[in-house]
């Protein structure tokens, strides 16, 4: 071996074998310096991705949807909600601790989430979804929650005859379609979400028995399917039993695929999105409770009936008074509280305006109640109307339902201001304090009733009650009745009078002359 050794060693060195050993040389050099200049690169690398990730750090707005849901928190939710849209962030951020509530306000946030295009929603969960607050994070693109947060537990309940709650059947729960068609939309399992509201049911894990797939199926479903044959279904899922609701744990819900991020905080919910923190948050303030109450049907019959009678008053008096002063805080309250909400705009105030505007030619200009009247309260009623709902034309049933009530309810406004209108007329001159806001009509004093020729004066001047006077025209309630010379246009209290009739005067106000059958 060492005799080899030496003899090849000491031979001459082929030139071709030189020359394929300086290439080797050289190509070493070459990989060094490569791997030198490759390796500055890729430190460079190394850093940028850092600066590049917090350049495309996410904008995010956070909305709060805290307590029981219902048709106040409804209103809080939309504005916010809207409010960050308005803004365009990158994700809209839902902070969700709610027991539940009323299905149709949660239904209606979830259609506020469903519509957003253009900014992804993301449903925080740092303690409970239940019930109906479920359905809200459902319609939202991602869903994290905290570990030891819960979501599900949604059957509806009703109060039977005897006052007691119980669960709507599964037959007669109508909310189990509209909450399969959020998770269908959302990529959520259909499964354990219709478990979330039906107890009568068992959820498998089950397998494709040729390609592998993996999904969840009820029994239910099962029996009605076309190709059950070609899957194998395993043990029922010990969360999804008979008898019971699905209601798990964060930990658990991502890994059943109802959500998607497990995070302990905030700032770990921002690291694992790539949001840029601090997030905004656009929290619910005390005037946001304030603006519901306002913005509820009751409040809004109240502000309209009060205003249009204060407004009344006003016309009946000369200047600016107390009537003016209570019409335009009322009409005033019901605008702003809209315009806080999100529903009105300038357009509505601009109808309701034009509409007091054509009242007030018919009053004081056109004689009679005619085209500008009633093209006024047309025009107020639109005002009001547009000035309570987020569309202008309704196109879906839903909006056509709502659009509905809120006509009941101003015209609810406008009854109870004609009620309250003839109530009042008849004793408005002799309550305290009223009396001051209508002109009295001009009476004349003894001089000059003496002065005046008898025939000159208004019969309901020299007319008192306990007069008698006999019916010159029937009395339909209103007619005419002849007191010694005098003609007088006076009213029945109610009774039809035949012409001729014998009548006593019971009630004057003015030149308002009331009368009965004597």
């Amino acid at each position: 071996m060492n005799h080899i050794r030496s003899r090849f060693c000491n031979q001459p060195m082929p030139a071709r074998l030189r020359f394929n050993i300086g290439s080797v040389l050289m190509a070493c050099l070459f990989s060094v310096i490569l791997s030198l200049v490759a390796g500055t690169q890729t430190a460079e690398a190394q850093e940028k991705p850092a600066v590049d990730q917090q350049a495309a750090a996410r904008n995010a707005i956070q909305v709060q949807l805290h307590g029981p849901i219902d048709r106040s928190l409804l209103e809080v939710f939309a504005c916010k909600f809207q409010q960050a849209v308005d803004a365009n962030p990158d994700v809209i951020l839902v902070h969700i601790d709610s027991p539940g509530g009323e299905v149709d306000a949660s239904l209606k946030m979830a259609s506020l989430i469903m519509e957003t295009e253009g900014i992804q929603t993301v449903a925080w969960i740092e303690r409970d979804a239940i019930s109906a607050a479920a359905f809200v994070s459902l319609a939202c693109d991602v869903i994290a929650m905290r570990p030891g947060a819960h979501i599900g537990d949604a059957g509806m309940i009703t109060m039977d005859s005897s006052g007691q709650f119980r669960h709507v059947p599964e037959k007669l729960n109508s909310l189990i379609p509209k909450v399969l068609t959020i998770a269908k939309a959302n990529g959520r399992p259909v499964a354990l979400v219709e478990k979330m509201s039906s107890k009568d049911m068992l959820v498998y894990h089950a397998q494709h028995k040729e390609d592998g797939t993996l999904r969840y199926i009820s029994d239910k479903e099962y029996k009605l399917m076309d190709d059950a044959d070609q899957w194998e279904l395993g043990k029922p899922l010990p969360d999804a039993e008979k008898d019971r609701f699905l209601f798990v744990s964060g930990q658990r819900a991502v890994e059943l695929g109802l959500a998607d991020y497990v995070a302990v905080n905030e700032a770990s919910l921002a690291n694992q999105l790539n949001l840029k923190t601090p997030i905004v948050k656009n929290d619910t303030q005390t005037m946001d409770y304030v603006i519901p109450i306002l913005n509820s049907r009751f409040m809004a019959v109240v502000l309209i009936m009060v205003g249009l009678i204060a407004l009344l008053f006003e016309l009946s008096a000369p200047g600016m008074s107390v009537g003016g002063i209570i019409s335009i805080s009322c009409f005033g309250l019901f605008f702003w509280s809209r315009f806080l909400g999100g529903t009105a705009g300038w357009l509505e105030v601009t109808l309701f305006g034009l509409g007091v505007i054509c009242v007030l030619l018919e009053i004081f200009v056109v004689p009679g109640f005619g085209v500008a009247g009633i093209s006024g309260m047309l025009l107020m009623f639109a005002g009001l109307l547009l000035a309570s709902q987020r569309f202008t034309i309704p196109e879906t049933r839903e909006q056509v339902m709502s659009m509905g009530g809120d006509a009941l309810t101003i015209f609810g406004g406008f009854t109870g201001f004609f009620i309250a209108l003839i109530a009042i007329s008849k004793y408005i001159g002799s309550i305290p304090g009223l009396s001051r806001l209508t002109l009295a009509p001009p009476t004349l004093n003894a001089a000059q009733a003496t002065a005046i020729p008898t025939n000159d004066v208004p019969g309901w001047q020299v007319i008192a009650v306990g007069d008698t006077g006999k019916a010159v025209s029937p009395l339909r309630p209103s007619g005419k009745i002849q007191f010694n010379d005098q003609f007088v246009d006076v009213v029945s209290d109610g009774d039809f009078i035949d012409q001729g009739t014998n009548v006593k005067v019971v009630n004057k106000q003015g030149s308002h002359v009331v009368v009965r059958r004597a």
